[in-house]
């Protein structure tokens, strides 16, 4: 939110960072285990402030499975 409770332009540009970030993590360690995609992909982030800093919690699950083809 900006000063007015509009949106904030650097905030979400923040925020499109790290989903990029975690989603790109994601992607490297079900390569390192060889698999075809993720699942159950989830995505949460979250604000923690306090005593004039503002940081942001993310936390991503997935899970990597290999396709088998029939």
């Amino acid at each position: 939110m900006g000063f007015f409770g509009g949106r904030s332009r650097n905030y979400e540009n923040k925020l499109q960072e790290l989903y990029k970030s975690v989603v790109e993590s994601l992607k490297q360690n079900a390569r390192s285990y060889r698999a075809d995609a993720v699942i159950g992909f989830s995505v949460n982030i979250d604000e923690i402030s306090g005593k004039g800093t503002q940081m942001f919690m993310i936390t991503a699950i997935g899970t990597s499975v290999l396709l088998q083809h029939l």
